[in-house]
């Protein structure tokens, strides 16, 4: 094995210890959130007057909706005030349909070119050990203060989410400058999507220097599935050249196969190199195949990390960007 140690063993959908000390949390998933139909102000199962007051506002011209879609319950935008009848209807319990004309978001991501963190598009961020992220430098760098046996920090991308009925990508540019000198050092950057009802089931694709099995150190790409917690395929591209490249996961919704993709010189334009196929609908891929038990209307989430292992990661020596999500949805 040349490959890092899998981002599984410490994602906090992998690993409930982890979870259950505090280290890492994660906000409780539930059927409403701000930002849903009909939800503009308040985060609760249903919406409140408040909403309906503030779709009501939007309405009349006093009060801009973000996405304009959430006010418009009726279906059609621009919203209206027979919309905040709607909402209000709903927030008392009256049976009604809520049918938001959210439609796919093409593209969305982060070039961090403007050195802060956007917090509408960007969630819950943690840690575990010394590891960091932060958007530095017109990028997202991570960086480990103290290598310790395991070391990491991500962020919960909440721009979009990806759907199971359509076809999606989700890629980001990687440097990796370090040179692991020990056995057993190891560093890594890259994302993973994951089954929110399920936070065992993930697949994640990353960029890796390795000196696993002893110097010299060697770089690659590398790809892991997880399904309830358990190991369900890998792939690996080998040792590879490169301190630059890019990293790239997409979903073909017909077979229910996500693909790993890499290029290892995005300056140039992307030529993408598939170097795994896991299957997560129990069949097609060549890595690993897990039967999710997802339904069309499903969604997963994505998140992005860095990663290391026994070692210090200075400044300036590995870092992401140009994260783009293509073909999502709405977060709920």
């Amino acid at each position: 094995m040349t490959t890092p140690k899998p981002i599984s063993t410490f994602c906090p959908r992998l690993a409930a210890t982890i979870l259950l000390s505090g280290l890492l949390s994660f906000p409780a998933s539930s059927s409403a959130a701000q930002g849903d139909c009909s939800q503009p102000v308040s985060n609760g199962a249903v919406p409140v007057a408040t909403d309906c007051l503030f779709i009501l506002n939007v309405a009349v011209g006093l009060q801009t909706c973000s996405p304009e879609c959430i006010c418009a319950p009726s279906g059609t935008l621009p919203a209206k005030a027979t919309d905040a009848l709607l909402c209000l209807s709903a927030s008392v319990g009256t049976p009604v349909t809520l049918d938001c004309p959210c439609g796919p978001v093409s593209s969305l991501g982060d070039d961090f070119n403007d050195n802060v963190r956007d917090d509408l598009r960007w969630g819950e961020a943690s840690s575990t050990g010394n590891g960091n992220l932060s958007e530095t430098s017109q990028r997202l760098e991570y960086t480990c203060s103290l290598g310790a046996s395991t070391d990491a920090a991500y962020w919960e991308w909440i721009g979009t989410v990806v759907p199971l009925d359509r076809d999606w990508n989700v890629q980001i540019d990687l440097t990796n400058q370090t040179v692991p000198s020990a056995v057993n050092q190891v560093n890594s950057f890259g994302f993973g999507v994951y089954n929110p009802a399920d936070w065992g089931d993930e697949v994640y694709a990353e960029m890796y220097a390795s000196s696993l099995q002893g110097p010299p150190a060697r770089n690659g790409f590398y790809a892991e599935m997880y399904t309830d917690g358990a190991y369900s395929g890998e792939a690996d591209s080998s040792a590879i050249e490169t301190t630059t490249g890019a990293v790239r996961v997409f979903f073909d919704a017909a077979s229910k196969v996500i693909e790993t993709q890499y290029d290892t010189d995005p300056s140039d334009g992307y030529q993408w190199s598939p170097y795994g196929t896991f299957g997560i609908a129990g069949s097609g891929g060549a890595n690993g195949n897990a039967d999710w038990g997802l339904a069309p209307s499903n969604v997963l989430q994505v998140y992005v990390y860095g990663y290391s292992v026994s070692m210090e990661i200075n400044a300036g020596k590995m870092w992401g960007d140009n994260f783009l999500v293509t073909g999502g949805v709405p977060f709920p």
